[in-house]
């Protein structure tokens, strides 16, 4: 199924998800004080942010996460302010002061790209022991 989210006729398509997937939430995670304390668009946010740390491909690791990122256990994703906002359907500079807000509280630490400068790394948590732990739960 395909929508358009974009305000403009001539934005890109963007494919939804199919409605019968599920993301796999810890309880834990929404169990946590830090969970809590989230505004609406911030939670959206983070929840975007591992799920695409979930569905990344590593076989067809474009932006080069699984050399510089997963290798060393760090749980990341890479995508652009642009693009959520899209997703989102909100303007780029509420997405740019929620990413700021969940970075300042220790939610998420964002990195530069070492191969696309327009493209942020996101990590939102780090494996240890074999189980992913996030750090909005520590």
């Amino acid at each position: 199924m395909k929508v358009t989210l974009g305000i403009k006729p001539d934005e890109p398509e963007i494919e939804m998800c199919n409605p019968n997937q599920f993301l796999k939430v810890p309880y834990g995670l929404l169990q946590c004080p830090g969970w809590r304390s989230l505004r609406g668009l911030e939670s959206m946010i983070l929840l975007e942010l591992i799920k695409r740390t979930i569905t990344t491909n590593k076989q067809k690791d474009s932006y080069g996460l699984y050399k510089e990122f997963y290798k060393r256990g760090y749980i990341a994703c890479c995508v652009k302010q642009k693009e959520l906002s899209q997703w989102f359907v909100v303007d780029q500079s509420n997405i740019s002061r929620a990413l700021t807000s969940l970075e300042n509280k220790g939610y998420i630490q964002k990195h530069e790209n070492p191969k696309f400068k327009n493209v942020n790394v996101y990590v939102v948590g780090f494996m240890r022991d074999g189980h992913k732990h996030y750090a909005i739960m520590e």
